[in-house]
């Protein structure tokens, strides 16, 4: 019951944000912070646009490596896939001891294999659908 409760008032929530702010469609929001994690008010954008950050260095998701890094070490990794690695200085203030593979755009990987040139650095599109082993991925 308490599931349900839970459930229902999060629906509420969600219909009053999407009443308030006009964001996006009910269908399209429901089911995306159980599915995949995403906050409701998330808006997905169809089209390419390149973002350059690879200036950018400890400003983001920084918890999100100090994690990984505990989780590596309590389990004794080697390998870390890092998927839109962006400038890698986390990947590499983080994993510098372990063998990793830096995943990003054509644009961002010239400007990884001139800064890193002793590490991994690739493109794979989405429509690749090979999968990669690597015991933690980011």
């Amino acid at each position: 019951m308490a599931a349900l409760a839970n459930a229902l008032q999060f629906s509420i929530g969600l219909l009053r944000h999407v009443k308030r702010s006009g964001a996006a469609s009910f269908k399209e929001l429901a089911g995306a912070k159980e599915r995949f994690c995403i906050r409701a008010a998330y808006k997905h954008r169809h089209d390419y646009a390149y973002f350059d950050d690879t200036s950018l260095k400890d400003e983001w998701q920084r918890e999100v490596y100090v994690r990984a890094q505990q989780i590596a070490e309590q389990y004794n990794l080697r390998t870390v896939y890092d998927v839109g690695c962006g400038s890698a200085y986390k990947l590499i203030k983080h994993f510098g001891a372990y063998e990793t593979v830096g995943f990003d755009v054509p644009e961002t990987l010239a400007f990884l294999r001139k800064t890193y040139p002793d590490r991994t650095w690739k493109f794979v599109p989405f429509s690749d659908r090979t999968t990669p082993t690597a015991d933690l991925v980011i």
